[in-house]
C-alpha cells in the first residue's frame, strides 16, 4: 500500500537570527488519541520543512489533525 506522507513547513517570526527552538508536533488520530510525532528544529526566521512517512511509524490511516504546542510545551509572549 502507499504510505501517508505528512509534509510539514514551519516558520517562526519576531526572533533573532540565532534564536533556536524545538517545536513539538502532535497528531490526533480518528479515535481521539493524541501523541507527539516529534520535534521540528527552527533557527531564526527561516522556514524549515520535513516529510514524515506515517506508515513507517506504524500509522495505518491519516491522522484527523496535526497540532503544534498542544500541551503548551513552548513558551511565548503575546
Amino acid at each position: 500500500t502507499d504510505g501517508t506522507v505528512l509534509n510539514i513547513s514551519l516558520t517562526q517570526s519576531n526572533v533573532g537570527n540565532d534564536f533556536r527552538m524545538l517545536v513539538p508536533v502532535y497528531v490526533e488520530l480518528n479515535n481521539g488519541r493524541i501523541f507527539r510525532l516529534g520535534f521540528m528544529p527552527l533557527i531564526g526566521g527561516e522556514t524549515q520543512t520535513q516529510k514524515v512517512d506515517l506508515t513507517q511509524i506504524g500509522l495505518k490511516e491519516a491522522p484527523k489533525r496535526v497540532m503544534l504546542n498542544y500541551f503548551d510545551d513552548v513558551l511565548c509572549e503575546k
